[in-house]
């Protein structure tokens, strides 16, 4: 049980000292529902420059944060479906990711 107290705590410190997250699940969900925005992404080939333009965009919609901020987010939520999908295949004995 200690263990998820210790998870709560470490959640209610990251949304007070990481504000960034609320932002970019912000311009998230707006970027789902816009057609347009999904197309000018789907043009960029390097990971750098697709960042670049995810903050300019959502900056245009006055949602702000940094690139440096959402490289923090995709990277906790590759670590999340890596820990998801461990879980679920890997503990079961299925193969795991090429």
């Amino acid at each position: 049980m200690r263990g998820l107290e210790l998870n709560e705590s470490a959640l209610v410190r990251d949304t007070h000292n990481r504000t960034f997250e609320k932002e970019v699940r912000k311009f998230g969900e707006i970027f789902k529902e816009v057609s347009s925005l999904v197309s000018r992404l789907e043009a960029i080939s390097d990971a750098d420059s697709f960042i670049s333009a995810y903050v300019s965009m959502a900056a245009a919609k006055e949602i702000h944060f940094t690139a440096d901020g959402m490289k923090t987010v995709v990277q906790e939520q590759k670590n999340w479906a890596w820990l998801a999908y461990s879980k679920v295949c890997v503990d079961d004995g299925a193969r795991t990711p090429d």
